[in-house]
């Protein structure tokens, strides 16, 4: 999503048009599909948005400033497509409701800085627990961040990789991590991330 966000915004810079978020979100939406990257990657901060009626519908917030994330990285790779294939058509109705609640839990936390709430704010009943055969460790690199003291912690997207989130400088939690993976026979980095709160920048040089 910011390779693709980046070429749209380069191509519009370059051809002389103005450099409309609106514009350039749809764009970026129709192109991917979905806005949950390319809102975030436009904006920054923490976004949730929506497609209504063809038109994407978002709002942004701006995280606590003390918040980080903390990647870890598996030395395997899992190709999205099989991910994706990994869920199912249809979901239990006490599941979804139980992840509504806790996607409340999670914007509530962020927009009030309360970051007690991450932890059950990032559960997962829809997607998760039928990816983890296909992510050896997931539950375990998962309990050794919390355990270690993250805020709250789940898979990245579609994963292999997960993350958690963490109040300030913890590189604890991403040894237990690496330390987690270790125990599965699993080599795996971390990056300890700052959140990014400026999205997309353009400027053209030399012109």
């Amino acid at each position: 999503a910011a390779a693709l966000l980046a070429g749209l915004a380069a191509g519009l810079l370059l051809s002389g048009k103005c450099l409309e978020w609106r514009h350039l979100i749809e764009l970026g939406t129709g192109n991917e599909g979905h806005p949950d990257n390319i809102v975030p990657c436009a904006l920054g901060g923490f976004t949730v948005a929506v497609v209504k009626g063809g038109e994407v519908i978002w709002n942004r917030l701006e995280p606590p400033e003390q918040l980080k994330g903390i990647v870890a990285i598996p030395d395997f790779r899992l190709p999205t497509r099989e991910a994706r294939e990994a869920l199912p058509k249809r979901v239990d109705f006490a599941d979804a409701v139980a992840n509504l609640g806790r996607v409340g839990l999670l914007v509530a936390g962020m927009a009030g800085g309360a970051l007690e709430l991450l932890r059950a704010g990032m559960e997962d009943r829809l997607h998760q627990p039928y990816r983890a055969e296909l992510i050896p460790g997931m539950e375990e690199v998962c309990g050794a961040a919390l355990e270690a003291g993250a805020l709250g912690a789940a898979l990245s997207g579609a994963g292999p990789a997960m993350l958690a989130l963490v109040d300030g400088d913890r590189k604890e939690v991403g040894e237990a991590m690496k330390e987690a993976w270790k125990g599965r026979g699993i080599a795996a980095r971390t990056l300890t991330l700052d959140v990014d709160r400026e999205g997309l920048q353009g400027e053209i040089i030399g012109r």
